[in-house]
């Protein structure tokens, strides 16, 4: 095989490159998780923003109504504050839904990159391996091609 020298850091330059590809991965799903409280945050405030808005819209209309007197235009305002309702509750069920769907997106996309580094660690560990089988620490002057990057080891 090689020298005890070479073929240590050859496995040290494997382990060095798969462990900062493994951390790259929990530090980008920690930020999406970040991100993903962030958005919760806005969305709360936003349907808070939308639920005063609403009762001032409906003290307004109560108003109006106790002003009309109950006359024909009493009507009116009665058909104002139930189309007003409908359109509240329309608001904030899209911000909720919008809210919800973007937060999970954040927490999808941390997943997908914690589960690309641990795929690209284990295949820098595995071709790190590869190399050392096929003797790739057999002469003393051998490069190990490792890189800590996060672009895996290649045995070339």
């Amino acid at each position: 095989m090689g020298d005890p020298i070479t073929i240590g850091l050859m496995v040290a330059s494997t382990a060095i490159a798969a462990g900062g590809q493994i951390k790259a991965g929990n530090v980008a799903n920690a930020r999406a998780k970040e991100a993903a409280a962030q958005r919760d945050l806005e969305t709360q405030r936003s349907i808070a923003q939308l639920k005063r808005e609403s009762q001032e819209r409906q003290s307004r209309n109560r108003a109006a109504f106790a002003a009309s007197g109950g006359s024909s235009q009493g009507r009116s305002a009665l058909a104002l504050t139930a189309e007003n309702l409908r359109r509240d509750a329309d608001n904030l069920l899209a911000t909720r839904v919008t809210g919800s769907s973007q937060t999970r997106a954040f927490l999808l996309q941390g997943k997908e990159a914690k589960v690309s580094a641990y795929t690209g660690a284990a295949s820098t560990i595995l071709s790190g391996g590869r190399s050392l089988l096929k003797g790739g620490g057999s002469s003393g002057g051998g490069s190990s091609g490792g890189s800590s990057s996060g672009g895996g080891y290649t045995p070339y």
